[in-house]
């Protein structure tokens, strides 16, 4: 292993061997600003440690990008580097082991966790099924819109379990529901056994396992984990809502804004369009229903 982690001091040490000799780096880290970017690179900032109070090379620093998923330096072409920056960098990427991956891993997971809970809902540019959330009542997993939020994780008789929870998005429905699939993170659990679909209205603490439920769970032993396990359940799943919300009013607005005044300008042919006639958005539906009352 050739990364030493300081959890207090959010900081890495790097030792690699070059032309025989240990080597060592100060490295700090950071990650993609965007919460919903998905791309697996890590920056690492690395500085040489003296060696007997001096640095013995030319390089003394040197930013790396690393793609964690694919194991590659991740380098765009207009970027340039000297033949030793990519030497040092390969022999870097060389260096590191599965494990030091798998610590890369969570301490990119930890910076994006911190990112995606800490921005603000109107920063956030998640993609949406407009029509279908509109229309068709179509619902989100805060995880698919936050790949990088805080995830809930239960154990039951030494198992672990996955909790993924859903809401629905619109801004101005009052409902207080969520629901619940619930999988073992056990490989062999989840084909054997599949999973269990739990819906809750968590304002009045009511649960309720669904008919496409597998049940391979008890509804008392789930609910008791949960509540145990997670004290504020029934305040994070009011917050994962409203915040899910807020994004999707936020992301609506924008993208639908061009569309609006696209319709609405007075001097374009299409404001005149008729309200039962079909909307210029290219959308198929009326224009009542659908720019006409944005």
């Amino acid at each position: 292993m050739s990364l030493i982690f300081d959890k207090n001091l959010e900081k890495l040490i790097v030792e690699i061997k070059t032309n025989g000799k240990l080597e060592k780096f100060d490295c700090e880290f950071s990650v993609c600003e965007n919460p919903v970017c998905t791309c697996g690179t890590i920056c690492l900032n690395l500085t040489r440690l003296p060696i007997n109070g001096y640095v013995n090379a030319s390089l003394d620093s040197l930013k790396i990008d690393i793609n964690i998923y694919e194991r590659a330096l991740s380098y765009n072409d207009e970027i340039e580097f000297s033949e030793e920056e990519l030497e040092l960098a390969e022999q870097v990427l060389e260096s590191l082991s599965d494990d030091d991956f798998n610590l890369l891993i969570g301490i990119h997971f930890d910076l994006k966790n911190r990112i995606s809970e800490q921005a603000s809902t109107d920063s956030i540019e998640a993609e949406f099924d407009y029509e279908k959330v509109e229309y068709d009542g179509l619902m989100s997993f805060y995880n698919d819109i936050l790949p990088y939020g805080y995830r809930f994780v239960i154990t039951i008789d030494n198992c672990r379990y996955n909790i993924r929870d859903q809401y629905c998005l619109l801004p101005k429905c009052s409902c207080t529901d969520t629901y619940l699939v619930i999988e073992s993170e056990n490989p062999l659990e989840k084909q054997e056994e599949g999973f269990c679909d739990i819906s809750i209205n968590y304002k009045k603490k009511q649960w309720k396992i669904l008919e496409t439920s597998h049940g391979f769970l008890n509804l008392g032993v789930i609910k008791s984990a949960i509540e145990q396990q997670i004290p504020d359940i029934y305040q994070q799943f009011f917050k994962r809502h409203e915040k899910l919300k807020s994004i999707y009013h936020h992301c609506k607005k924008r993208d639908y804004a061009a569309k609006t005044e696209l319709v609405t300008r007075p001097d374009d042919s299409f404001s005149k369009v008729g309200r039962n006639d079909p909307c210029p958005c290219g959308s198929g539906k009326k224009h009542k229903k659908c720019c006409l009352k944005k």
